[in-house]
């Protein structure tokens, strides 16, 4: 198991964004209504239901994933 998945299944009450630096710009944001995470300004929102912390950590955890993938896509290692 590497760091990245250990942080990533990590269930605590952390924002995970404090493991990361600047390259990672995950930041609340709306979607239809409802709350939301996103990576950088132009990634998918994904949505969570309000006062549910599994839902919220769902959320911020496929935020995370994606900016990994766009990590590997450009070549760009993401600093802990």
């Amino acid at each position: 198991m590497t760091l990245i998945t250990t942080l990533l299944d990590q269930q605590c009450g952390h924002c995970w964004s404090d493991f990361w630096e600047d390259p990672m710009p995950i930041h609340r944001t709306t979607q239809a209504g409802k709350p939301a995470y996103q990576w950088g300004s132009s990634g998918k929102k994904y949505t969570y239901t309000a006062k549910n912390k599994s839902s919220q950590m769902r959320a911020k955890k496929l935020a995370i994933k994606q900016g990994l993938a766009v990590a590997r896509r450009t070549g760009k290692t993401p600093e802990l």
